[in-house]
């Protein structure tokens, strides 16, 4: 049952971070990335995506120090959030700032502004998710 859960939190997790990865940076599909002058813009999303992978490590934490559930909500819907706004700023400095002449504040205020409606979405539904699943719960008794 653990394994389920972990998984179905990892599944959540991408699927939600690249959704709204997706929908938040779509005008800049048609830019060259920096980073792989090759590749398209899907697959760039699909391996920036993978960063959400560092979310594991809080939920163990979590779990380790037995913290009350309302809490593991809260501190594990914050690092989505955080890890997801990471692979915005990723996508975004790939395809558009290391084109031009953006500071690194002015990359940070453009991508919260192009992302905060999905951000938000997303990190409501994975709470929900989380919650409506019991997937913080992994040691309970």
């Amino acid at each position: 049952m653990k394994f389920r859960k972990t998984i179905y939190f990892f599944v959540i997790a991408y699927v939600l971070c690249f959704l709204q990865c997706y929908l938040s940076m779509h005008a800049y599909a048609k830019e060259l990335s920096a980073i792989c002058l090759n590749c398209i813009f899907y697959t760039e999303i699909l391996m920036t995506s993978l960063l959400i992978i560092f979310i594991f490590p809080v939920a163990w934490l979590l779990n380790m120090f037995k913290l009350s559930i309302k809490i593991r909500y809260v501190i594990s819907s914050i690092s989505f959030f955080m890890l997801s706004y990471l692979v915005n700023i990723s996508i975004f400095d790939s395809r558009v700032a290391s084109w031009s002449s953006y500071s690194h504040k002015d990359v940070l205020i453009s991508v919260f502004f192009l992302a905060y409606p999905y951000l938000s979405v997303s990190v409501l539904l994975f709470w929900l998710a989380t919650k409506k699943l019991n997937l913080l719960q992994l040691y309970a008794k």
